[in-house]
């Protein structure tokens, strides 16, 4: 008979378990809501101040060293460049204050004050 009582006991507890309601999550958001806030307050506005960079990037470099160099990021006042072979660095190196130069006359907003040069692909 106490084996009875302890498996009614286990079943009770279960059932309780299973029908206890379901904890509200406060404040939880879609995925689609957090996208959009990323969107909107972290990519965009870095997006706005790059682009006009880039638009001057491909004007200002000729078209040989512009298809093995890009633009990879602004952080800070800091413009990073990526290119894929060491000789193509050493080219952007040697123009960097003059690329630097012309950013600053032409987008001022971005405050570069640097051109940080990354060999990779």
């Amino acid at each position: 008979m106490p084996e009875e009582k302890s498996m009614d006991a286990d079943e009770f507890l279960q059932r309780r378990i299973k029908w206890q309601p379901k904890p509200k999550y406060k404040g939880a958001e879609g995925l689609g809501q957090t996208v959009a806030k990323l969107l909107e307050q972290q990519i965009s506005p870095a997006w706005t101040k790059l682009k006009p960079v880039m638009e001057l990037w491909s004007q200002l470099l000729p078209a040989d060293i512009q298809k093995h160099c890009k633009i990879v990021g602004l952080k800070g006042r800091q413009l990073e460049v990526k290119t894929d072979s060491s000789s193509y660095a050493y080219e952007l190196k040697l123009c960097s204050q003059e690329l630097v130069s012309q950013i600053q006359q032409n987008c001022p907003a971005t405050k570069v004050e640097k051109i940080k040069v990354v060999i990779g692909r």
